[in-house]
């Protein structure tokens, strides 16, 4: 069995590269790591290496600036690269970046939820949110900070009937959760039914 070639601080460099001038709206935040600022929010593309360090997975991620994660930078709505044939996600080794670089960017492009160019619009950010729920492999049964995050993100366009009303469905949704859910959750919980009481007021 032929052994991979491990991500070297220079291929690391030259993969980061490559990717920046297929999507020259991002910056290169780090080595594997590409984000852009768009209003509220910083979207990014990760390129996730392995601990093997032999292999990357490139994966779309957002990250809501009003969201209940304001430590770090979430990668919410993961979606990494998914092979053709199995829908798994797809590891690249640098035999496969330098034999199909080409193939591995257009894939990844179609398959993420929202376009790297231009503005971000609120309705299509909800709805990828909405998709990343209900058929994402990788989402919980238990989505809070995505239903923050879109109550949040109404309300930033002061869309407050939108927002009133999803907080209203999402409240429906969290008193079918266990208890045990609501309890380890509880402060985040608290943080997200305290957005009714900024209803009507521009959260920035």
């Amino acid at each position: 069995i032929a052994m991979r070639s491990k991500l070297t601080i220079s291929s690391k460099k030259r993969i980061t590269n490559e990717w920046s001038r297929e999507f020259p709206s991002l910056s290169i935040y780090q080595p594997l790591w590409l984000m852009r600022r768009v209003g509220l929010f910083i979207q990014g593309i990760c390129l996730d290496r392995d601990s093997g360090n032999d292999t990357y997975l490139p994966t779309f991620h957002l990250h809501n600036l009003a969201g209940l994660n304001k430590d770090f930078i979430s990668l919410t709505l993961r979606t990494p690269l998914r092979t053709e044939r199995t829908n798994y996600p797809e590891r690249i080794t640098l035999a496969d970046h330098e034999k199909r670089f080409a193939e591995i960017v257009n894939r990844f492009r179609d398959q993420s939820p929202l376009s790297f160019e231009g503005n971000l619009f609120s309705n299509d950010v909800i709805f990828a949110y909405q998709n990343h729920i209900v058929n994402s492999k990788a989402s919980t049964d238990h989505p809070l900070n995505l239903f923050y995050d879109m109550v949040c993100i109404y309300m930033w366009c002061n869309r407050f009937d939108d927002a009133h009303q999803l907080l209203g469905e999402c409240q429906k949704q969290i008193k079918m959760w266990p208890d045990r859910v609501t309890r380890y959750i509880s402060e985040r919980l608290s943080a997200f039914l305290q957005l009714e009481s900024y209803m009507g007021r521009p959260l920035a």
